[in-house]
């Protein structure tokens, strides 16, 4: 005998509610929030605040409210949007148009202390000065962990000279990045990674959300600039292209007649310059006598 398990109310609702908020706003999103800082999301939730909405909840869940709303709309691909979320991810819903809000995520960066098996991002650097440790364990933890330089001056251990601890590529351990926090130095720069949308049935996955839209506006700019100078080379009018020839047609005109205009002035000046310069041919009754002139050389 098969025994149908009975769902709890709480999930049914949870359900629901999530099923509300999809249908609430034009645009799905999700964003991984595992090993994100607490002071991170809340930044996030500030920023987001009138913009968009963050939901946590479990993926079972999502995936119900998900396939449930699909059913009811019709509209196409939540139930495959749902199939992207990976791990701790939360849930985004909002108006906004889809770009923006990634452009917001990215923006939002903090620093954290580094963890066991993470890869630093850049050089780390400790900096000569001060450290504001007392003496004792923890001069030789500088000392064997770290091998920095260091002294002791009032009571406290000091760095003699600045010393780069791990190069851009290299994996903290456990006991590095213990040192490293005792410093009060964060290596490790984290930023709530937004790596899924839904918008109005399109799934937009994180290679397209990692473009650089202004590149491609750029690209997009240049590449119609190039496409009408090539249509103007044609032995016959394209009717988009007739203004921009039209114009560079005039442009280079005017070019060429600033060029002639220009050269022709040149060397009417030239001209006269050299006139002012050439020396007048004396008469005979101007030229010195020989005997005076001698005496000059």
């Amino acid at each position: 005998m098969i025994v149908k398990k009975e769902i709890h109310q709480w999930k049914k609702d949870a359900v629901d509610d999530l099923a509300n908020l999809i249908q609430k706003y034009k645009v799905l999103g999700l964003v991984d929030l595992s090993n994100m800082p607490d002071n991170l999301i809340q930044l996030i939730r500030m920023k987001l605040r009138d913009k968009a909405l963050i939901k946590m909840s479990k993926k079972s869940l999502i995936l119900r409210a998900l396939e449930k709303y699909e059913k009811k709309s019709k509209k196409k691909n939540l139930i495959k949007f749902g199939e992207n979320i990976l791990g701790q991810s939360g849930l985004i819903f909002t108006n906004e148009d889809t770009f923006a809000l990634k452009r917001l995520f990215d923006e939002n960066r903090m620093r954290r202390f580094a963890k066991d098996g993470d890869i630093a991002q850049e050089d780390i650097i400790v900096y000569e000065g001060d450290t504001g440790l007392p003496t004792g364990q923890a001069i030789t933890e500088l000392h064997l962990v770290l091998k920095l330089p260091t002294k002791i001056k009032n009571d406290t251990i000091w760095i003699t000279s600045d010393k780069i601890t791990h190069y851009k590529g290299d994996a903290i351990s456990l006991k590095e990045a213990i040192v490293l926090r005792k410093l009060n130095i964060k290596p490790i720069e984290v930023n709530i990674k937004f790596y899924c949308a839904w918008d109005n049935g399109e799934i937009i996955t994180d290679s397209i959300l990692n473009l650089n839209v202004e590149d491609i506006k750029r690209q997009f700019s240049l590449g119609i600039l190039q496409a009408l100078d090539v249509a103007c080379e044609l032995p016959f009018l394209i009717d988009d292209a007739v203004e921009y020839c039209a114009r560079k047609a005039a442009l280079n005109a005017n070019i060429v007649f600033s060029q002639i205009f220009e050269e022709k002035t040149f060397q009417i000046e030239e001209d006269k310059v050299e006139e002012v310069e050439e020396e007048p041919e004396l008469k005979d009754e101007d030229q010195p006598p020989e005997g005076l002139g001698s005496l000059f050389g």
